[in-house]
């Protein structure tokens, strides 16, 4: 009873047409400097200069109506209690996300509903075993579907890639960052950056603000999430960085030999581990307490409320990059806690933010181009967050997926902060 009174809540129609879409304007064409190689490199760039980067694409489908299927971990079997969801603030966190982003869900589709398009969204509670994804695929209820959006975990993303690529639909996940291994898939998007583009992003970050200056990088070999963070830190830029491995917390005399008093010391710090990055710096502020640091570390350490404390490192600057930043003065995100408040008697949280514009983006390129629209998400989309959707390659020119490569950059410094967007 619960599962079908919940498809009825959950299945819904977005009416009308609209013959203008107002969620992109085109992005500027930049170029980049042509990078040194060794001679040992170039027989390898050639083959890569001599294959050009294609994707072929069937003709794209318009229609009066297009259908999105959702996926979402929901469970519903074990939160819905006489056939409502009480309490949600109380809710697994686990549960939460999902429910906030399923929130943000239903306040696109009446906007879209006011805004004119027509889309049917449909959305499937994946924790109920008659709706798994691959319960799903092997029954043909996906098969009408011109978009699948699905906040999967990393083990369920290769069935359904492979599914979309099979169908020629696009299939867009939105909360995993992994890529599962996926190649060679046009049709498979990731909206959530890989960790590699994070670390890209806040080196990148590092060295230009200190060209000149010895960058320190600490590092873990375990867990292997930590060495194959320090594998993408390190890689490229092994001549411009100063490894240290602290699988335990060094000694105070091996950093006075690398810390300089007289300038700001940048540390890379491609640790996950919050708890273990707050040892980290807890011990080098109680060292070394009139030094000054300017450290660069993970998304993962956005839960670290220490970071916020005037006063707690009054002479760091700490920074992380984030996938997702949207401004809470901006015209749109007023207009959706408002519509929030009214709909949900709530606070608007950034999953809501997420699954909004997930719809609304989505539902614009299926509106302005029809079913294929992957060689358009290129350009830069109106949304809440930005975006940067654009295909992935290998050295060599093969195709991997299309990943949302934009990551903003949070920078603390006793208690107050600014965000590079």
């Amino acid at each position: 009873m619960k599962r079908i009174i919940y498809l009825i809540l959950l299945l819904i129609t977005v009416t009308n047409t609209s013959a203008e879409a107002q969620f992109w304007k085109k992005k500027n064409s930049s170029s980049k400097k042509k990078p040194m190689v060794s001679k040992k490199l170039e027989s390898t760039n050639e083959v890569a200069k001599k294959k050009t980067r294609e994707i072929k694409y069937p003709s794209t489908i318009t229609k009066d109506r297009y259908r999105i299927d959702v996926l979402l971990p929901l469970y519903l079997d074990e939160v819905a209690k006489d056939e409502k969801v009480e309490n949600t603030d109380k809710l697994p966190e686990r549960v939460q996300n999902s429910l906030r982003f399923y929130e943000g869900i239903k306040l696109a589709a009446d906007t879209l509903t006011k805004a004119g398009y027509e889309v049917d969204v449909v959305i499937h509670d994946i924790t109920q075993a008659a709706l798994a994804p691959e319960k799903l695929i092997k029954s043909a209820a996906l098969d009408s579907a011109d978009l699948i959006i699905g906040a999967v975990q990393s083990y369920q993303l290769s069935a359904l890639a492979n599914y979309a690529q099979k169908k020629k639909i696009n299939f867009v996940s939105v909360l995993s960052p992994a890529d599962a291994g996926i190649v060679n898939n046009p049709y498979f998007t990731i909206t959530q950056p890989t960790l590699l583009t994070h670390i890209k992003k806040i080196r990148a970050q590092a060295l230009k603000k200190y060209p000149d200056q010895q960058i320190h990088l600490f590092y873990r070999t375990k867990p292997s999430v930590d060495s194959a963070a320090y594998q993408y830190m390190f890689t490229d830029v092994e001549d411009l960085v100063l490894p240290l491995v602290i699988n335990s917390l060094p000694s105070t005399k091996q950093l006075e030999l690398l810390f300089d008093s007289t300038q700001t010391n940048v540390i890379l710090l491609p640790i996950l581990d919050q708890g273990y990055v707050q040892q980290v710096m807890d011990y080098i502020q109680e060292s070394f307490p009139s030094y000054r640091f300017d450290i660069y570390g993970l998304p993962s350490w956005k839960g670290m409320p220490k970071m916020l404390k005037t006063g707690k490192y009054p002479n760091f600057i700490i920074n992380y990059s984030t996938p997702f930043y949207y401004n809470v003065n901006s015209s749109m995100t007023q207009y959706l806690s408002k519509a929030y408040k009214n709909e949900f008697k709530g606070k608007l949280t950034e999953m809501t933010v997420r699954g909004f514009e997930t719809l609304t983006l989505y539902a614009g390129y299926l509106t302005e181009y029809g079913t294929i629209f992957n060689d358009k998400m290129t350009d830069s989309p109106m949304t809440i967050s930005r975006y940067k959707l654009s295909p992935q390659w290998t050295e060599v020119n093969d195709l991997l997926y299309f990943e949302n490569t934009h990551c903003a950059i949070y920078r603390f410094s006793d208690g107050s902060y600014s965000v590079t967007d």
